[in-house]
């Protein structure tokens, strides 16, 4: 969590100034994956390591994995003000993809014990159907990074300039705020 305190508003300000082919927040979509994937099976690979260097070994693998998560999620969730201009559709886009978030979450705490089960019932031991299951999690995380990655090609708007277009004040941008009906409710 105090990793995600550092990395967290330094990932969103570099999305935000980054400029590539793949465009801002999807140059960062691409980043998280190999980070993500490469922590991921390590995190449940056993090299023997025993006391200090185990807990070090694992502290490392948790950062890195925490901060390829934050590559992908901090640009993924601010995604949806890179497609519109219009508040009312980034917060469908957003709540279509906390939907579709919500989905692979529970598959992602249900179908590892499934997996394990199955593969422990097979007569595996319990680390090789760990680490096994561990793999295949990390290679479906992968893919629907992949598909996300592909999905938004050529979505994302050139907000400055759109902002530069409509030349608004922080008072007008205040009030367009507090017109989404989710955040008034919250506010309220």
């Amino acid at each position: 969590v105090i990793w995600d305190v550092i990395t967290d508003p330094i990932i969103g300000a570099l999305s935000d100034k980054t400029n590539t082919r793949f465009g801002k927040k999807r140059t960062w979509l691409l980043v998280a994956i190999p980070g993500i994937l490469i922590s991921y099976c390590l995190l449940f690979t056993d090299f023997g390591l025993e006391g200090g260097a185990q807990t070090a070994y694992f502290v490392i693998l948790s950062m890195a994995f925490w901060t390829g998560y934050t590559c992908f999620s901090v640009p993924y969730y601010s995604m949806g003000a890179s497609m519109t201009m219009d508040n009312d559709e980034r917060t469908k886009i957003r709540m279509l993809g906390m939907v579709i978030q919500y989905v692979g979450i529970f598959f992602s705490n249900v179908a590892p014990t499934m997996l394990v089960t199955v593969l422990l019932n097979s007569g595996m031991d319990a680390y090789q159907a760990w680490h096994i299951t561990a793999w295949v999690a990390a290679f479906l995380c992968t893919a629907t990074l992949v598909v996300v990655f592909i999905s938004t090609k050529g979505i994302e708007l050139d907000i400055e300039t759109k902002q530069e277009e409509k030349r608004k004040n922080f008072l007008k941008e205040a009030i367009e705020a507090l017109k989404i009906k989710p955040y008034l409710i919250l506010v309220v």
